[in-house]
Formats: structure tokens, sequence, C-alpha cells
């Protein structure tokens, strides 16, 4: 293939420099310990973080932000879909019932976060889906601090969505487009996840904290990468744009002679995909797992050999910057991912996957069958993902940012 001696190239300057791995571990656990005894002077002050979409979980809203600001001294209540009202690491989970449909989730839910949300009394409020924009106007016409934590480019995200009937899609596209922009001017702060999201709002007002991992997490004890299975991962969810049929067809095409598995953590939508899924003969080289927890996914990681990213061609996909991605290089798992702008400059510079055109299934199989044929190459690769992760993309230098804003918006 034309990817190989490149590989083996990069192979070669990597080993040259896989020794400092272990010093790069060391310096950020001591840079994120000093960042966490400087930001300890905001006591008092009460966040409420908002969603009617995502769970109380979710590790951005629950242990990325909420944790960042616990950690500053703030008092961090999360109002979002959850089992029950607890106390989860110090941060208070105030349970909203997990919609059933997505008519009740923009309705009903986003009505019931914004009662609940009035009763917190916070200082400032911190929202994180866009059916809640309209409960973020009233927070503020109540005189509170209200943020925006947007994850998507809205738009172009919804010009994707299949459950939006393609009559109406457009002009749902430019009212929350429109939405959005009163939003960046009325709000107090706009949280953007990545750095093209963050050029639709106004720069005054806006920081852009992208959602790279956290260092301090725990994995579990993992297999020696060299002794592992030969196990293909994906995770996140399953939708007709994500790439996960094409990636099933793949596995279909591999020789009975690489015994590879694909896993699939995540929930397929529409659910209609799955029985298609069950069709295709990759399928049989298939274990679907569901939904999985944090722990869930922590083990996954420590499992697989690679880490796939299938993504189609889409508005939404030529800047995305998926979380899965970095996931898979802290976990040392070298990348196979489409051909997409954002994703190929990451993989490119941190020399740590093979690229293949989006959609093709053929160019997919014959990437994964060279990654676990050449298990030494690619180890490399996902040594190199792992150095660029601690070095450049974790969250130490987003919670900063992120604190900055909260800083300057309660005084």
């Amino acid at each position: 293939m034309s990817f190989k001696a490149r590989t083996m190239e990069e192979v070669a300057s990597a080993r040259n420099g896989s020794a400092t791995t272990r010093n790069l571990d060391v310096d950020a656990g001591e840079a994120g310990e000093r960042s966490g005894n400087a930001l300890r002077h905001q006591a008092g002050r009460k966040v409420c973080a908002l969603s009617s979409v995502r769970l109380a979980t979710e590790h951005r809203m629950l242990s990325k932000e909420g944790g960042s600001l616990l950690r500053a001294g703030y008092r961090v209540t999360i109002v979002a879909p959850h089992p029950r009202d607890e106390v989860i690491d110090g941060i208070a989970i105030k349970a909203v019932p997990i919609s059933s449909s997505r008519f009740s989730r923009i309705v009903r839910s986003s009505w019931t976060v914004y009662r609940e949300a009035l009763r917190q009394r916070a200082d400032v409020y911190h929202f994180h889906n866009v059916e809640l924009i309209p409960m973020g106007w009233l927070l503020k016409l109540h005189g509170k601090r209200v943020f925006y934590d947007v994850r998507e480019d809205t738009p172009a995200d919804l010009s994707d969505k299949y459950w939006i009937p393609a009559w109406v899609r457009p002009l749902v596209v430019r009212a929350v487009d429109l939405a959005e922009k009163i939003s960046g001017k009325i709000l107090d702060g706009i949280v953007a996840a990545t750095p093209h999201i963050g050029e639709r709002f106004p720069a005054s007002n806006t920081v852009v904290v992208q959602n790279f991992p956290m260092l301090d997490e725990v994995f579990p004890p993992a297999c020696p990468y060299l002794e592992r299975s030969p196990s293909v991962l994906y995770i996140g969810s399953i939708s007709p744009t994500r790439g996960v049929l094409e990636l099933v067809d793949a596995m279909g095409l591999l020789p009975e002679t690489v015994p590879a598995r694909l896993v699939i953590g995540g929930e397929f939508d529409p659910a209609e995909m799955e029985q298609e899924a069950h069709g295709k003969l990759g399928w049989k080289r298939t274990d679907y797992l569901g939904r999985q927890n944090r722990r869930g996914l922590l083990e996954l990681f420590s499992r697989a050999r690679v880490g796939v990213i299938p993504f189609l061609v889409s508005p939404n996909h030529n800047d995305v910057q998926p979380i899965k991605l970095f996931e898979y290089m802290l976990a040392g798992l070298p990348v196979v991912a489409s051909k997409l702008p954002r994703v190929a400059e990451i993989i490119k510079q941190a020399e740590c996957g093979i690229l293949v055109e989006p959609g093709k299934p053929q160019e997919m199989a014959e990437a994964i069958r060279w990654m676990l044929e050449h298990p030494q190459d690619a180890m490399a690769m996902g040594m190199r993902g792992r150095k660029a992760v601690l070095a450049t993309y974790n969250w130490n230098s987003q919670a900063q940012l992120l604190l900055q804003l909260y800083r300057r918006v309660t005084g």
C-alpha cells in the first residue's frame, strides 16, 4: 500500500523520541497539580450546569468542566437527565426524567430543566444543548449570568439530521443560526468546543475550551499492546453520517487469515440502522456492546489494537475534532480515520495513524489489515499519538481558559 513506506519511516523517527514519554507523563501531572493549587479562590459562588439532552454524568459537563470549577472553589450543581438526585465527586445532581422521545426532550424536558434551574438560585447558569437557548434567554431576563456551551457547528449539524423533514430543514437551520447569533450578543459567555465553532460568535465574550482528555483519569490495567487480540474499536453515537455501516462492510472485506473483531460501544440512531448492520457480512466479525459508561469505555481502550473514525463527508465533519480521536491517542491506540480536514491535520502532525477516503470500505479494510499485520509499527504510531496528547491535546490548559471566563464574569 502507498502508506506502508511512509509508516515505516515514521516508526524509525518515533523510536528516537519514545524514551521521553515517561517524562511527559510526569511533567503533565505536575502541571495539573500546580494549576489546581493556583485556582482555589472562588469559594461560595454557585454554578448550575443545565442539559435536557446530555446525561448528568456526561464527561465534559461533570468531570471536566464541573470538576475544574469545583477544584477552583465553586459550588457546582448539574440539572440534567439522571435516574435520581445524588452527589457525585462533590457535585450535586438534580435529576430530571430521561426523555422517551425527541418531542418530549425539546418541549417537556426543557421546561422541567428551566423550573429546576430557577429553584437553584445560582450565580452562573451554564447550559449545554441548543434546545435550551430559550431558557437561557429567560434566565437572562431574570438577571442571571448565563453561558452557552456550544459543542457543534449547529447549523451544519442540523443540515444532516435525518429526523427533520427535508422540506423544513433549511428553515430550521436558519432559525437556529439566528438564535445562536442573538445568544452570542445577549448572553454573558459562549464556551465553544473548537476554534471553528468559536469563529461563529463574538470574540469579546467567547472562549474556546476544547474537549481534550483529562490526564489524571485512571485507566484499568491494560494487556501489553503486542499481546492483545486483534480488535478494532469504534465508540460513540451511530448515525448515518458516522460511517459505521461502511466500517462493518470493511470488516467483511478482511480475509479469513486476519482474525480481527470489530468492537462497537454506542447506540444506533435511528434504531433501524442496527437491523441493516446485522445483514452485512462484517457483522459476523462484530461485537456490539451498546452504550457504555465511562468505566466501560476505559476498559475498551485498554484492550483494543486499533481505534477507528469512519466518518462520512458532511458539512458538520469538515472541522470536527471528535473526542474519540484524542482518547484513542491517549490510550496509545493507532488510528484509522477518514481523511477529513481537521482530523487529517491532527493525525498528520502527530504521525499517529492512517488516513483513508471517507466511505471507502476497501481502503479502510486495507488500512486495518496493515495495522494488525505490522503490530510494532502500529504500536509506534500509538506511542506518538499518546505523546501528542500529553504535550498538547489535554484538559489542563483548557480548564485554565474556562476558569478565566468565570473569573471575568463573576468578578
